[in-house]
């Protein structure tokens, strides 16, 4: 029987774990015992995640070494470059320290803020002036992935679990049947947001229809195909700050 090799757009359950190539140091794993003996979150949940390849579920570099794999374990070693890149001194920002006390924000090396929807880390303060460094985190690091990819995932309920998980959006449960598609949401989403979910659920699967379900009420929808504008998450511990200035070199 012949192989069947991983392909641009093809959904696939993977396990993973990201670590520092030089220094060893795990940064992102999906399991459980890894992120237990390794320190990370102890509250977060930690299982197999379903990706589709070439759409940026998780790293793009990493998405592409996967085209061509068969399923099974891998390992891809990443330069800076390919990973989260090198860092750039323009990305270095100057910030009033009282734009921070106007929001009752005491300022301190190596706290994370979120500036105008951009994630940064306090590098320095010093007197009246605070930088903030805009940079990834692990940027100018090399970085090695440990992929084991379980399986090529055909089921459309799946495919639209990655769909709705990687959204964003808070729902109970889906349910799959004939091309009808059942969603249960903790809460109400914009119907513009329903129409770029179905956008892309109908151009992945083949899934017709849609229907939504918050506690007692329902709604029925049928959305034309949309751009897939989902964006990276950024972190919840990041405070707010509404004013950032470019260091001057």
């Amino acid at each position: 029987m012949e192989t069947k090799l991983i392909k641009k757009g093809d959904f696939i359950q993977v396990d993973y774990t990201g670590k520092l190539t030089d220094e060893g140091t795990v940064f992102d794993t999906t399991l459980n015992d890894v992120a237990l003996n390794n320190g990370l979150n102890p509250s977060a949940k930690y299982k197999p995640v379903i990706i589709c390849v070439g759409d940026g579920y998780i790293l793009q570099t990493l998405e592409e070494s996967l085209i061509g794999k068969e399923v099974g374990k891998h390992t891809f070693n990443l330069p800076a470059e390919a990973a989260f890149g090198k860092k750039n001194a323009k990305l270095l920002k100057l910030i009033p320290i009282k734009v921070f006390k106007k929001q009752n924000i005491m300022p301190h090396v190596g706290l994370e803020v979120n500036i105008d929807n951009a994630f940064g880390i306090v590098r320095t303060v010093s007197g009246g002036r605070v930088i903030v460094d805009f940079n990834h985190p692990l940027s100018s690091k090399n970085v090695t992935y440990e992929v084991d990819v379980k399986k090529i995932v055909t089921d459309d309920k799946d495919k639209l679990d990655a769909i709705l998980s990687i959204s964003g959006v808070h729902y109970d449960s889906v349910t799959v049947k004939d091309g009808e598609a059942m969603i249960v949401l903790e809460q109400e989403v914009p119907d513009q947001f329903k129409t770029l979910i179905e956008g892309q659920a109908k151009i992945k699967t083949t899934i017709k229809s849609f229907d939504y379900v918050v506690k007692t009420r329902s709604s029925k929808t049928t959305g034309a195909p949309k751009q897939n504008v989902l964006s990276e998450a950024k972190p919840a511990s990041a405070k707010p700050v509404n004013q950032v200035n470019t260091v001057k070199q």
